[in-house]
């Protein structure tokens, strides 16, 4: 990876994002962090990264309300009660407690979820951060559905990523496989 992206995520607008730290899970001590891509998650210090693919016959994974929204489905490793899944849902009731105040003063207490996309066999496009909206306990495997955040950059059609998030959307199959 390069020096200018290994340390920091950047939003689908190309803005600068907190300063990422890998988590003894996800590596540490400025190393590339390696990770098994079947899990689809990458946990750092103050974030959580999905890894997801879209397009393929295999993946369920849907773009919706034009880009908008997008559903998830966890690894079939991932339950209720996993570390990764408790902490993303813990990520959401803080989003929902600073939504709930004034001030949002909660906010900084809450994990970002960041996500990147990929077309099967191409580079992962990063779109940006995720809102949490929903899930579903007991599907297996967990489906998720989460607001792009950073949706209106990346459908301006005014930024480097806007083509290949474009092109992540044509790839989106209109429904999932049964």
């Amino acid at each position: 990876m390069r020096r200018s992206t290994r340390n920091y995520a950047r939003s689908g607008s190309g803005r600068r994002l907190s300063r990422v730290r890998p988590t003894n899970r996800g590596g540490g001590g400025g190393r590339v962090p390696r990770f098994a891509k079947l899990a689809g998650t990458l946990e750092w210090r103050n974030c959580v990264v999905l890894w997801v693919n879209v397009g393929g016959a295999d993946y369920a994974n849907l773009f919706l309300d034009g880009g908008r929204r997008m559903t998830w489905f966890a690894s079939s490793r991932h339950h209720a009660e996993s570390p990764i899944v408790q902490r993303l849902l813990a990520s959401a009731a803080a989003t929902a407690a600073a939504a709930a105040t004034a001030t949002g003063a909660d906010a900084h207490h809450r994990d970002s979820v960041l996500l990147f996309c990929r077309l099967p066999g191409q580079p992962y496009v990063c779109c940006g951060r995720l809102a949490y909206l929903s899930h579903n306990p007991s599907s297996s495997p967990l489906k998720f559905e989460w607001l792009l955040l950073d949706a209106p950059q990346l459908l301006g059609g005014d930024t480097p990523g806007s083509q290949h998030f474009a092109a992540l959307l044509r790839a989106s199959h209109p429904h999932p496989p049964s």
